[in-house]
């Protein structure tokens, strides 16, 4: 069982925030105790509740007024995983992995406006003081901060780190784009809307209690911003705009919105400190002026309940942003990314992001490679990178100001795997392909134009959802693409799978299919790392996988085992054949050999109506063009049931692992590890089982490994960045595996000289 305090999951307390709202009645103390063990034992129901009221116990010790929550609870809190060092909050490098897995439970904000309250008071009118000496070290352009490691920061005095992989939209921080949602709620309802068609969104607002549809969380909004309005009102002891008999009877016209309909988009504070003042600092100085009240004033259970129904919006906003530590796999990941909540604080510039991730002194990123998606007009093209690029001017325009070397941007252009909406009868994804190769068109014309815009866009991706779209479906594209003068190309492969061997094949399907070649790159490749034991532990002992994903990986399997003339996978090759042999005609309603199958899955690159059209008697081809066919194909879908370890089993699914990485060895194609994003979408409960300390065990045993390089993800979605990634990967290994701290600052070197040699540049 975990052991850190409950009080993690404060804001993420959708049972509170329905008794205020919906129920309309004050919180308790001892009913904030109750969820918050409730939501404790979520993680574990196997252990017995004895242990876990222990744990309550020593979580709300000493607290014993609804304030004190914050004032002594979050106090712990904080102080359990932060530490300040000449005026600056640091994550306490010990608990630096587990800090980044409660950031999606908690906006970071709040606790390091308690440390700064810890630490400095804040006296009326002097404001601007607090916010020049103590918010701007700390908040400036991003509020996650980070652990204090000499050996790091060695690295960071030499310019900076190299990312290789952030993709631009779904970057901004909760803290900073909640000024936007309070602000303008009825834009963010016009997007959310526009989101709520999608079935996936669908899902994830009816995973939440609170949330049936948008129209919630834009009442819920506004609901925010008049309490923001009311404790402002209590702290400065204004006369509060409503008169209302009881809390109670707050409750009721907040939640019938009789109230909601008052000018309090802007943030209180404008009325002490103008508009000019950043809304995220006016923001932090409510925060520090809320704790010093109820510090004084501990038994005021109205400013304590205002406050508590504040944060609860806010947290309940913030599940909808960040990729929740209970919500694997990539299409949890792919809800948020969807649900439209960042879309009007994103459309509006590029600067925030990019400073952002350069972290609050402008240092952590020396070089920078953003995905972003093409659009399928020229115009829409142009519009789009040309605001990339004046965003990263101002970036550098800002660290020239600052005395600080300039960061490089380049782009690369992610195609977007989707569904096949419509089975043609004799193409798969044929739509899908036509579009592609449309996007393809623009891409190659605006490289022909030779202009500043395509000088900055230099290499090639394709991303989300592999359960949508498999690597065949882009090799007309990459191949077209490849000829037409573009020479840097990566792909997503191997995140997330059904089957350990799915993952697998898909990376290598993507190699050889899209012609990769030397330095270039695959994103994730999850699947040549993880723990195998732990991924089966995960699934169980039997799994459901569609009749010609599971064919494809044998193919793949038996293939590869034959290539490297593995010895350990010999005895296997048999039943490999049989199933092969009994799958094979279950769906193409004949048999054919093993090296036909293999021959015939081996041309899945060529752009089927190419192949298909054409009438001779090759069966390999032939048996290409079932492969296509919707009856065929119709087949090929149905489900069955499997043993997990069917014919392979974990010694021999290892095996497998090792000849891919030789293989990526071989051709020199480079892995992108994305710890935060690998860790919460993957089958990982945390960073102790993070499989890049497989891979590097393996090198350590001398198995060929490929280069691997570090990158970000959705710094967003995921709450990190450059530098924060750096650290997760020092302190698994310090912490986590107890590797002495020379060793792992020079894997951390080896990682950051990978990433400036690979960078397509």
């Amino acid at each position: 069982m975990y052991t850190q305090s409950y009080l993690r999951y404060l804001l993420s307390d959708d049972i509170s925030l329905q008794q205020y709202y919906v129920g309309r009645r004050r919180v308790k103390l001892d009913d904030v105790e109750r969820t918050l063990m409730l939501f404790e034992r979520e993680n574990d129901r196997h252990i017995p509740d004895h242990y876990y009221r222990l744990g309550k116990e020593k979580t709300f010790e000493g607290v014993r007024h609804k304030s004190e929550l914050f004032t002594i609870g979050l106090k712990r809190l904080s102080n359990e995983y932060l530490e300040v060092r000449n005026g600056v909050v640091y994550v306490k490098a010990e608990q630096m992995n587990s800090w980044q897995l409660m950031l999606p439970y908690m906006p970071p904000m709040l606790l390091i406006c308690v440390m700064l309250w810890q630490e400095n008071c804040l006296e009326d009118g002097h404001e601007l003081d607090y916010i020049k000496d103590h918010l701007l070290p700390n908040v400036e352009f991003t509020t996650y901060p980070s652990p204090y490691i000499p050996q790091l920061n060695q690295l960071l005095g030499q310019g900076g780190f190299t990312d290789l992989h952030m993709h631009l939209n779904g970057a901004l921080e909760t803290d900073l784009t909640w000024q936007d949602f309070l602000k303008n709620p009825l834009e963010i309802k016009i997007e959310l809307d526009k989101a709520f068609d999608i079935e996936k969104v669908k899902e994830q607002y009816a995973q939440s209690s609170m949330l049936a549809d948008p129209d919630r969380l834009y009442k819920l909004l506004k609901v925010a911003s008049v309490l923001r309005y009311l404790l402002y009102c209590y702290i400065y002891k204004i006369e509060l705009p409503y008169e209302f008999s009881s809390f109670e009877d707050l409750l009721n016209k907040l939640a019938d919105g009789q109230i909601l309909d008052g000018h309090y988009a802007k943030h209180p504070f404008e009325q002490r400190l103008g508009s000019e003042i950043e809304a995220h600092y006016m923001e932090c100085l409510l925060y520090i002026r809320i704790f010093q009240q109820m510090s004084v004033e501990p038994d005021n259970d109205t400013i304590s309940s205002l406050f508590h129904y504040y944060l609860l919006i806010l947290g309940l906003t913030n599940k909808m942003l960040v990729q929740q530590p209970t919500s694997y796999g990539f299409e949890e990941f792919q809800k948020v990314t969807l649900n439209g909540l960042r879309e009007y604080s994103e459309s509006k510039n590029y600067f925030k992001r990019f400073a952002q991730l350069s972290g609050n002194q402008l240092r952590y990123v020396k070089f920078l490679e953003g995905r972003f998606s093409p659009k399928d007009e020229q115009s829409k093209n142009e519009v789009l990178i040309g605001g990339i690029i004046d965003g990263w001017e101002e970036l550098n325009k800002l660290q020239s100001k600052r005395g600080l070397p300039e960061s490089t941007l380049r782009l690369v252009s992610h195609f977007i795997k989707k569904k096949e909406g419509y089975l043609d009868n004799q193409i798969r994804y044929k739509y899908l392909r036509e579009n592609l190769n449309h996007r393809a068109d623009l891409l190659l014309q605006l490289l022909r134009d030779n202009t500043s815009l395509s000088k900055i866009v230099l290499g090639i991706d394709a991303a989300a959802s592999e359960f949508d779209t498999p690597p065949e479906v882009f090799a007309p594209t990459y191949r077209k693409l490849r000829a037409g003068g573009y020479r840097h190309f990566t792909y997503h492969a191997g995140e997330d799978f059904f089957h350990v061997l799915s993952g697998l094949r898909a990376i290598y399907e993507a190699i050889t299919y899209l012609d990769l070649r030397r330095c270039d790159r695959i994103g994730h490749a999850t699947a040549t790392g993880i723990p195998v034991a732990l991924w089966k532990q995960n699934i169980g002992s039997k799994m459901l996988i569609r009749k010609g994903e599971y064919l494809d990986n044998l193919i793949f399997a038996y293939h590869l085992s034959t290539q490297y003339d593995n010895q350990k996978m010999k005895f296997f090759l048999p039943m490999l054949s049989l199933k092969i042999d009994e799958l094979g005609y279950e769906i193409y309603q004949n048999y054919y050999p093993v090296s036909m199958h293999i021959r015939a899955w081996q041309m899945r690159y060529k752009s089927p109506s190419v192949v298909v059209f054409k009438n001779d008697d090759d069966q390999v081809k032939e048996l290409f063009r079932q492969y296509h066919n919707k009856v065929v194909a119709e087949r090929y879908d149905e489900i069955m049931e499997i043993d997990t370890y069917d014919i392979l089993g974990e010694e021999q699914l290892i095996e497998l692992q090792l000849m891919l990485l030789e293989e990526m060895h071989r051709r020199e194609i480079v892995i992108e590890a994305l710890p935060t994003s690998n860790v919460v979408i993957g089958s990982h409960h945390d960073f102790s089982t993070y499989h890049l300390y497989n891979w590097y065990c393996w090198k350590k045993e001398g198995r060929p490994l490929p280069p691997i390089v570090v990158g970000t993800d959705d710094i967003g979605i995921f709450a990190t960045n450059i530098y924060n990634e750096y650290c997760n990967i020092f302190c698994q290994f310090v912490y986590g595996k107890g590797m002495n701290t020379d060793e792992v600052t020079s894997f951390v070197k080896e990682l950051d000289t990978n990433a400036r040699l690979y960078a397509f540049a």
